[in-house]
């Protein structure tokens, strides 16, 4: 059969995903011939658009999102600038700091632009199995970087200020570059079985999104969070 049917595209945001996906089941079992690629991609991208929410909310939510990650890149990246340059800068206390503003920056870099994406396109993750690994192993140890750093810049600051006389052998430039060491070390060690929890999962037969397994990261979080109950 030489004649196609090609609905426009008008309209189908007052649909539901659910009687979208039930009238183009109905119309290609009762007429196949009928369905062609202009069709289908016509109704994908209604469904992209159903799912999406109402652009009152979508552009508010990325220029706020768009904002926090030009500040924080410029901030982070002002920091780690100021940090390097001057010689006299070159302490242990702005050594975590500088640590801090790098973990903050790769969490940034990796974290915002896809936040961003998924805002307009929800559940259309555009890459693959290994790269959603990677986005996930990337995130997962800046964000245990940052927890580190903080947790030593602490520990720093109180032997600093409670055991003064500590200070000099305790908060050396030396030690802080090996303490900084061994948190990315820790921190990527911590992430890799964090990262493999990450794949890429349909969501109502509309598309796929890039997330962490629910069940796993409940059985991985729930003794800790059982501790501070």
């Amino acid at each position: 059969m030489d004649e196609t049917f090609v609905v426009p595209n008008v309209g189908y945001e007052n649909y539901t995903r659910e009687a979208l996906r039930q009238f183009i089941v109905n119309l290609t079992q009762q007429s196949p011939d009928l369905v062609n690629l202009t069709f289908l991609r016509n109704v994908s991208d209604a469904v992209t658009h159903s799912s999406r929410d109402p652009m009152s909310v979508v552009i508010p939510i990325t220029v706020f999102y768009a904002v926090i990650f030009l500040a924080g890149v410029l901030g982070n990246v002002t920091t780690c600038t100021v940090i390097s340059r001057n010689k006299s800068m070159h302490t242990a206390t702005n050594f975590y700091l500088f640590n801090l503003a790098v973990s903050d920056l790769l969490l940034l870099v990796w974290g915002m632009p896809p936040e961003i994406y998924n805002i307009w396109y929800p559940a259309q993750y555009p890459f693959n199995q290994s790269f959603c690994i990677l986005q996930g192993l990337l995130s997962e140890t800046s964000t245990n970087a940052t927890v580190l750093t903080i947790t030593s810049f602490t520990v720093e600051r109180y032997i600093a200020i409670c055991h003064p006389f500590r200070q000099h052998t305790m908060s050396k430039l030396s030690r802080a570059v090996k303490f900084i060491l061994a948190i990315w070390i820790v921190a990527f060690c911590l992430a890799i079985p964090q990262a493999f929890q990450f794949g890429i999962v349909a969501v109502e037969t509309i598309g796929s999104i890039c997330t962490a397994s629910t069940l796993i990261a409940y059985l991985l979080f729930y003794p800790t969070i059982s501790c501070f109950r």
